[in-house]
């Protein structure tokens, strides 16, 4: 996973917070995207899977390791919960 660089913009407050790790996990590099709009979109994209965690009671640290900031999320959550469903389905039965 890309680790954000640690850059000062002076002291940090609360519309200049400190960059941390926490903050790199979700912020996203426009970069690794091809375009803002490419980023922008997958900004809404994640924006939408937090929502609907939330809505089933899942905080958004729950999905830290699936790489919130690098492309793929999407389909890494995907395959996990597909994966997670099926095992729940199979201990069902």
């Amino acid at each position: 996973m890309s680790q954000k660089p640690e850059i000062s913009f002076g002291t940090p407050d609360a519309l200049n917070p400190e960059w941390d790790s926490y903050a790199s996990r979700w912020a996203v590099d426009v970069a690794d995207f091809g375009s803002p709009l490419e980023a922008a979109e997958f900004l809404a994209r994640r924006k939408r899977i937090f929502l609907e965690a939330q809505t089933l009671g899942l905080d958004k640290e729950l999905l830290t390791p699936f790489e919130p900031d690098q492309p793929g999320f999407e389909a890494r959550v995907k395959a996990a919960f597909e994966k997670m469903a099926s095992v729940a389905g199979m201990a069902a039965e």
